[in-house]
């Protein structure tokens, strides 16, 4: 992980997320993943990006904001992949109420996805 990197994560973690209870962050493929009460809601990526977890019922939410899916590239023998995975806007990002809820959206995703694989 980058310096950059680094102080991204950090100003996501200890300003952008001050206040949002049971947040912890964990590092994986160069990036990290975001968990709110132990599920995983949204990535940090290597270039310093962050995502939120979405499914078909939020995209046309992210969408609306101009949000734009992650697209993995990693793997050297595959062609890129569109993981369930949104930008998370500037806008979204300085207004708390509505970070709060995209954020109560994501781990709820989570929840379900989780849940639908333990069946």
């Amino acid at each position: 992980m980058s310096a950059q990197g680094k102080e991204f994560h950090d100003y996501i973690i200890y300003d952008v997320f001050r206040g949002v209870p049971d947040i912890s962050s964990k590092g994986m493929f160069g990036g990290f993943g975001i968990y709110k009460s132990g599920f995983i809601f949204a990535i940090i990526t290597s270039e310093s990006e962050l995502y939120f977890k979405g499914d078909e019922a939020l995209k046309e939410k992210f969408r609306k904001y101009e949000s734009h899916p992650f697209i993995y590239a990693g793997h050297k023998n595959r062609e890129p992949i569109e993981m369930p995975y949104f930008s998370v806007p500037e806008e979204i990002m300085e207004n708390k109420d509505l970070l709060a809820l995209w954020i109560e959206d994501s781990v709820e995703v989570s929840r379900r996805s989780k849940k639908s694989k333990e069946r």
